[in-house]
């Protein structure tokens, strides 16, 4: 049977260094954001950051069934396309609240927090979906995630370097920076999910139905049998 190369691998993989990337500032810097600059106690952003994860529990599977309706790599391009506004408009929102009073402070802080995590979890679900959907073959499905988890812990550490060293510069200055790095893994996410589609297809075609590859991204939504 035919394997995935590596550059096919990397391309479908590279997509989860900037999505394990946007997740660190959420729990490394909004708590000493919200408490410094909107006076919240750390206890109700403790509360709001628990509800946003509860309220997740429940959206997820409704995200889940939503893609997997669509039946076809289309379904997965159309939802990857729509995690990433959502994710730039929730850490847009989130870094940059208005002058407003606690409790209206309270709720901008979760509706922005709920605006990024259903992004966040469009993105992972039609990420690892479509991991799954490139080969059925237990040994070549080892290698997809194993590239894929990989890349994300190289984006985790890679976000903990950056944000670290800009919060040598000032909090306030380190909090900017954490903000414009989320928008920069924004574009980059956007390059990783558009330029890896000519190459996945011409690699579905080269394994054939042998290697028991399902077919990827591509205009339309395609058969599956």
């Amino acid at each position: 049977m035919s394997r995935l190369s590596l550059p096919m691998l990397l391309s479908y993989g590279l997509f989860g260094l900037p999505l394990a990337m946007v997740a660190l500032p959420i729990y490394v810097y909004l708590p000493r954001f919200y408490s410094g600059r909107a006076g919240l106690s750390l206890a109700l952003i403790g509360a709001v950051l628990l509800a946003a994860r509860v309220a997740a529990a429940f959206i997820d599977p409704l995200l889940g069934w939503w893609i997997e309706r669509g039946q076809g790599a289309y379904a997965r391009y159309v939802a990857l396309s729509l995690s990433l506004p959502l994710l730039l408009a929730g850490f847009v929102a989130l870094f940059h609240p208005p002058v407003l009073g606690s409790l209206a402070t309270m709720g901008w802080f979760l509706g922005a927090l709920m605006l990024v995590y259903v992004g966040f979890s469009i993105a992972t679900i039609a990420h690892q979906s479509w991991g799954a959907a490139l080969t059925q073959a237990p040994a070549e499905r080892a290698r997809v995630t194993g590239v894929r988890e990989a890349c994300g812990l190289v984006g985790v550490v890679l976000a903990a370097a950056v944000t670290g060293k800009a919060g040598k510069a000032g909090h306030r200055q380190g909090i900017r920076r954490a903000a414009r790095l989320a928008r920069h893994d924004g574009a980059i996410s956007r390059s990783a999910v558009s330029r890896p589609v000519r190459g996945l297809d011409r690699e579905r075609r080269r394994i054939g139905d042998s290697g028991h590859a399902v077919p990827v991204f591509r205009g339309r939504p395609a058969a599956t049998g």
